[in-house]
């Protein structure tokens, strides 16, 4: 029987489920109701990020420690989903405990490793940028319209920091390749085409952050927070991948898993993205 995974966003719980969140999953639901269907073997996960500043500055409004705050609305989620009869096969938080274990065992493989051109996959260097706090992300001046995060209508401010890096720059290349080839298929043609272009500006990125409190510390430096991560809940759950340059190692793992098609469903309404190697085709999925 032929494996197929699907994956929601793991919804961040800074604030209750709305529209989005639940047509995303009613749509990953009908993806996955047909394909058992159709004699798959189906495995399709949702879940919570509950980690970050904008967690904790909600817990603190409402005068709950970022963990309890957590446990309530993952409950909502979960209530929600069961009162539209989701068929999901595990939900994940990243606050559970055998994630928290495994996302920093895959931490401690990728400090030690090297890339193809032997230099550290992960390197510790300091960072100064404009930092939006509502994306949790540092920004380009390129992104900004106005001077301001175009999600957020605010000016960043600026950062000054030291962090470890993921050495993006010497896979870039590599990435390319892939994509152009369809080693790396993206459909439709207009995304393949942009994330070419994308990769023209973008360069190694900060997995961790020094100035945040409520977050998974990495395992070779307890004063800073993991940001990018690949969760891991055990052999039998597959992965969800927070990070796009990570989908390399997610797709050679569902591929060793036996996973022969695998979707990520990604944004609340309109966006499907898949990603994988030559083995994991995928499809892009026209919503309404």
């Amino acid at each position: 029987m032929s494996k197929f995974y699907i994956t929601t966003p793991i919804y961040y719980v800074n604030d209750k489920p709305h529209i989005g969140h639940a047509y995303t999953t009613v749509v990953g639901d009908v993806l996955a109701r047909w394909k058992r269907q159709n004699g798959f073997d189906v495995f399709y996960l949702t879940g919570t990020d509950e980690h970050g500043s904008k967690v904790a500055a909600a817990a603190q409004a409402e005068n709950k420690s970022p963990q309890k705050f957590c446990d309530e609305i993952a409950e909502i989620y979960k209530s929600r989903w069961q009162n539209l009869n989701i068929s999901y096969n595990y939900f994940i938080r990243t606050t559970d405990a055998d994630h928290i274990e495994r996302v920093k065992q895959i931490f401690s493989q990728l400090k030690n490793g090297q890339t193809p051109k032997g230099n550290d996959v992960i390197y510790k260097d300091n960072y100064q940028g404009l930092y939006c706090s509502g994306c949790e992300k540092f920004l380009t001046e390129k992104e900004l319209v106005n001077g301001k995060c175009p999600d957020h209508n605010k000016k960043p401010e600026t950062l000054k920091e030291k962090n470890y890096f993921f050495k993006l720059s010497d896979y870039k290349e590599i990435i390319k390749e892939k994509i152009t080839n369809d080693e790396f298929k993206i459909l439709p043609i207009s995304r393949k085409n942009e994330a070419l272009s994308m990769l023209d500006f973008v360069d190694d990125f900060s997995v961790s952050r020094e100035s945040v409190a409520w977050g998974i510390e990495l395992p070779f430096d307890q004063t800073q927070k993991i940001t990018s991560v690949l969760n891991n809940k055990n052999t039998k759950v597959v992965l969800y991948c927070r990070s796009g340059s990570m989908s390399k190692i997610a797709a050679q793992t569902l591929t060793d898993m036996g996973y022969s098609n695998v979707y990520e469903l990604i944004g609340g309404l309109h966006d499907w993205i898949s990603r994988g190697r030559k083995t994991v085709p995928i499809g892009s999925i026209p919503t309404p």
